[in-house]
């Protein structure tokens, strides 16, 4: 039988799980909880991964892939189809978004604070080691082995940065298993990394992404972080210059500030979803059974946008991303999409709104944005529908046909 985990529980309302890296325990996230105990609005579950801290090691192999399969198993039986965020640094980086691909579409949004992004150290764009300013006999007043673990990767080498390393991740180097992280070095590969996946599911479109990075780690880099950042739509990337692998140590503050925006993120998103939610069992109740009529308040768009040639299709190219970015953002809108077809000139347009003044807010908004007046000539054929009585609303933007 499995050994489960030993657990750290904290708080209540929206999960949050948080996954630590390699040679460590949960007590170098906890450090992170102020941020999560602010407002009272999140369950923050912080396991020790098997190995590490409390937690027996995985019987048999106890490779990268069993340890993968055992964080998915974890949250399973923590969380079941509960919506969670995750909060993930180094090696635990690359098993959330192993996470959050394997349970499409339960995932509210991801922090990453100096992830793994290829386990293969050959595959990484790393900096060259770099010690930017060390306190005058620091090194000497510490225990030698101490000194040597905590110099390994630090940049700024001060007491107070000593003193967090020593409350949150010494303790964890210190009860790692050995022989278990023996075990995981000699496979330390997935079968596949999980980033294609997730950038090719459109439930992450939406998802609120958080990728913090060390200008200075030379562990993992700060390179291929801002590549993996690119792949979502949603994604706050940011190198902080001073810091290294141990990044929310290094620079506590920045790393609070990114992290309180990004819940910010997250809880709007949540918001949204559940609003979706409540007007989709509605309709079920009523027993819809096709949407042509929206829930009472909603405002619903649909139809296509039509090229005249690649002179406006490649208009449309160039600022859609943008378009899309900054509609779903805002705080009345349910659903966006704007998706090719087959035909290069035409795209399907499916916009959701809360209600006729969220809706009529965004219309203002396009109209005077850098999409609006590149594609106002480009074709609509739009249909709108919505806030019942009212009489219907006409899509700003461009022309439409009856």
């Amino acid at each position: 039988m499995t050994a489960q985990p030993h657990l750290v529980r904290r708080g209540s309302g929206t999960p949050v799980l948080f996954v630590h890296g390699n040679g460590l325990d949960h007590r170098l996230l906890l450090d992170l909880d102020d941020v999560f105990a602010a407002d009272g609005a999140w369950e923050r579950f912080y396991p020790d991964l098997p190995g590490f801290g409390g937690t027996p090691p995985l019987e048999g192999r106890g490779g990268l892939p069993d340890l993968a399969d055992r964080v998915d198993e974890i949250v399973g039986e923590l969380l079941g189809t509960r919506r969670f965020a995750v909060v993930a640094n180094s090696l635990g980086g690359l098993l959330a978004r192993d996470l959050v691909a394997r349970r499409s579409g339960q995932c509210l949004g991801m922090a990453l604070l100096a992830p793994v992004v290829d386990p293969v150290r050959e595959h990484r764009t790393l900096p060259a080691r770099t010690v930017l300013a060390e306190e005058p006999g620091l090194l000497a007043s510490l225990d030698p082995a101490d000194a040597e673990t905590y110099a390994e990767m630090a940049v700024v080498l001060s007491r107070e940065n000593w003193e967090r390393f020593r409350e949150t991740a010494l303790p964890g180097i210190r009860g790692a298993d050995v022989e278990a992280m023996h075990r995981l070095g000699d496979l330390y590969e997935l079968d596949s990394l999980p980033d294609a996946a997730l950038a090719a599911d459109p439930s992450t479109r939406d998802l609120p992404v958080l990728v913090v990075a060390g200008r200075q780690d030379d562990v993992v880099g700060f390179e291929d972080q801002d590549a993996l950042a690119r792949r979502f739509p949603r994604a706050t990337f940011a190198a902080l210059d001073g810091a290294g692998h141990n990044v929310h140590l290094d620079q506590p503050d920045a790393v609070r500030a990114l992290l309180r925006a990004w819940l910010t993120a997250v809880r709007r998103g949540a918001e949204k979803r559940s609003a979706a939610t409540e007007c989709s069992a509605a309709e079920e109740r009523s027993g819809a059974e096709t949407r042509s009529t929206p829930a009472p308040g909603r405002v619903e768009l649909r139809g296509s946008l039509v090229c005249a040639d690649d002179r406006e299709a490649d208009l449309v190219r160039r600022h859609l991303a943008q378009h899309v970015e900054l509609t779903r953002a805002e705080p009345g809108c349910l659903a966006f999409h704007v998706e090719p077809t087959e035909d290069p000139l035409v795209w399907t347009v499916a916009e959701t709104f809360v209600d006729r003044e969220s809706f009529a807010a965004h219309q203002a908004r396009v109209a005077a944005s850098a999409w609006g007046r590149a594609t106002e000539r480009i074709r609509r054929d739009f249909r709108v529908s919505g806030a019942s009585e009212d009489p219907p609303l006409s899509p700003a933007g461009g022309p439409t046909s009856p």
